[in-house]
């Protein structure tokens, strides 16, 4: 090691994995087992990065629950409250719940948050960012007892509505109370300012709140 501390063998370091003491949003301790790590065997050291730490606690989060973490994600996003939404436990149709999701990563984004937060991946169409795994997602928890998912619409098995059950309402709630603050703000922001608007409204307050998307978003989303 140097005199500052770094490690001057460079190029020399391995990935690997380690485990990582923490302490959780609520202050208790966590030791999270495989976080991606690099280790450099001349200097005996092992350094982690914070976003993998992060995205770990994620992943350790949804595993306490038999989740993954982008299922996770759908049921923080049903059972989320706000000033308006006292145990709403459901959203309503697809274009709905593709732009919640799209915007608790880019209100995370702005927190510094977007590269250690674990979620869909979006594809940018002409109606908007749509999530890549959201009706497989959707199907895996109605598999496991904890969502109902009602399909419909003006086309066959484009529009939806997701309802927690009765144990997906317990789950949420345990899952509610192990996630980061500054995640539950998030997904409490974004239902809160999406969950009444129709097709044409959400298009214009996507604009409104990420107008870079405003170009590539030019179709409403009535699916």
């Amino acid at each position: 090691m140097t005199e500052n501390g770094e490690c001057e063998h460079e190029g020399q370091w391995i990935p690997t994995t380690a485990e990582f003491e923490t302490v959780r949003w609520n202050g208790e301790p966590l030791l999270l087992h495989d976080v991606p790590a690099k280790s450099c065997p001349l200097c005996n050291e092992t350094i982690v990065d914070a976003d993998d730490v992060i995205r770990a606690e994620q992943r350790w989060i949804a595993g306490e629950l038999g989740l993954t973490p982008r299922e996770a994600n759908i049921l923080l996003m049903l059972y989320a409250q706000g000033p308006r939404f006292t145990e709403t436990g459901y959203v309503e149709e697809k274009y709905r719940f593709n732009k919640m999701l799209f915007s608790v990563w880019k209100e995370l984004e702005k927190e510094g948050l977007g590269q250690s937060f674990l979620h869909d991946s979006f594809r940018a169409e002409s109606r908007g960012p749509v999530p890549d795994n959201l009706e497989t997602d959707s199907k895996s928890l109605e598999s496991k007892g904890l969502t109902k998912v009602r399909w419909g619409g003006k086309a066959a098995k484009t529009s939806f509505r997701w309802d927690l059950t009765t144990e997906g309402w317990n789950r949420s709630k345990q899952l509610y109370n192990l996630t980061p603050q500054a995640m539950r703000d998030a997904v409490s922001k974004a239902k809160e300012e999406l969950f009444l608007l129709d097709s044409t409204q959400m298009m214009h307050k996507i604009h409104e709140l990420y107008p870079e998307y405003k170009k590539a978003y030019r179709e409403k989303d009535e699916e």
